[in-house]
């Protein structure tokens, strides 16, 4: 067991989330999760607000869930869009791409550009089915290990791809995430 610091000291969790959370792939959902366009579901990791959605072209992009006027939260859970992302703070409204189609009284503003304000995009891999997002904007799939973890699901699970959910359940754990890794990892042994 590590030395009680490094599950309560709050710079070390801060440290953790900026070097560890915020530079790896994370599991974010499943691609059945999203089965047609405007199908969407928003997440919380590391502390960063996002959403995926399916887009009009059949692409699952990954965007910051924060409007570009006044930061207020786009989504919430998992639902279908109507080929609009509406802020119901002051209605500037996305296109599911997260460009930015119309803000409300910027029409006489100078020098305002729709294409200033799109929602900022997060990187995002589909993996046997599985996404993953990294907010790492240098990240790439191909330069990490997600390639060999996709045979290696797929050599065990070939379906993977087509598994939807039948239940899901979620819930908080107040711990430190490497409790819930030391624990987890105690059936191993």
């Amino acid at each position: 067991t590590l030395p009680s610091r490094y599950y309560l000291d709050p710079d070390i969790h801060a440290q953790e989330i900026r070097t560890i959370f915020r530079r790896s792939w994370l599991y974010a959902g499943h691609v059945m999760d999203l089965p047609e366009e405007g199908s969407y579901l928003t997440e919380d990791l590391a502390g960063q607000p996002i959403f995926i959605v399916r887009s009009k072209d059949g692409e699952i992009r990954a965007f910051f869930n924060v409007c570009q006027h006044r930061g207020h939260i786009l989504l919430s859970g998992r639902g279908q869009l109507k080929g609009l992302i509406v802020c119901p703070y002051h209605a500037w409204c996305y296109g599911l791409d997260g460009s930015l189609l119309t803000a409300r009284l910027t029409a006489n503003v100078s020098d305002f550009d729709t294409a200033d304000f799109s929602l900022k995009p997060i990187q995002l891999a589909v993996v046997a089915g599985l996404i993953f997002v990294n907010f790492d904007p240098e990240a790439t799939p191909v330069n990490g290990d997600l390639p060999e973890f996709e045979a290696s699901i797929l050599d065990h699970l070939p379906e993977m791809p087509r598994y939807a959910a039948r239940y899901r359940f979620e819930f908080d754990i107040a711990a430190n995430w490497k409790v819930v890794v030391d624990n987890f990892s105690e059936g191993y042994h």
